[in-house]
């Protein structure tokens, strides 16, 4: 594992396997993300404040969680793998709406949303729906064997 969200809430410290999780990460110095789920983290894990999520829907604690290891990057080459297979897979509508968050959080970089939209399998009407974002980051542009060559003796 690279990361552990441990959904912190009562009945977290009473449980066998719960400490047991954590403690394998922690001699593992995998990262830690504590999810405060009506209970703050405690002991040797303690010292991550982790995320609030008590009271918020899981599709919002979910952007956080993403947005949170993205801006980290060494995890955003391996969350920016996952996220092109998922928009891959995704609906029209989806798409759009994925890398029109991914481009506002402000978290990559365009070379980053230029990979993510080079390799999503984008329709026309989804090139255009996204076409300010694609001139920004110069997705698609077109190649030549020549761009390369600055030699010719003539």
């Amino acid at each position: 594992m690279d990361v552990l969200a441990a959904v912190v809430e009562p009945g977290f410290k009473e449980s066998d396997w719960c400490a047991q999780e954590v403690g394998y990460a922690l001699g593992r110095k995998v990262e830690i993300i504590p999810l405060r789920a009506g209970m703050d983290p405690f002991g040797f894990f303690g010292k991550f404040q982790g995320l609030q999520i008590k009271g918020k829907y899981p599709e919002t604690a979910a952007k956080e969680l993403a947005q949170l290891l993205l801006k980290k990057p060494k995890h955003r080459t391996k969350c920016l793998r996952g996220l092109g297979l998922a928009i891959n897979r995704s609906t029209s509508k989806r798409k759009i709406e994925t890398i029109n968050l991914l481009d506002d959080w402000s978290v990559l970089t365009d070379e980053n949303l230029k990979v993510l939209l080079e390799s999503a399998s984008l329709s026309a009407y989804e090139k255009a729906e996204l076409k300010n974002i694609i001139a920004r980051v110069g997705a698609f542009a077109p190649t030549s064997p020549w761009d390369d060559i600055d030699d010719i003796p003539f």
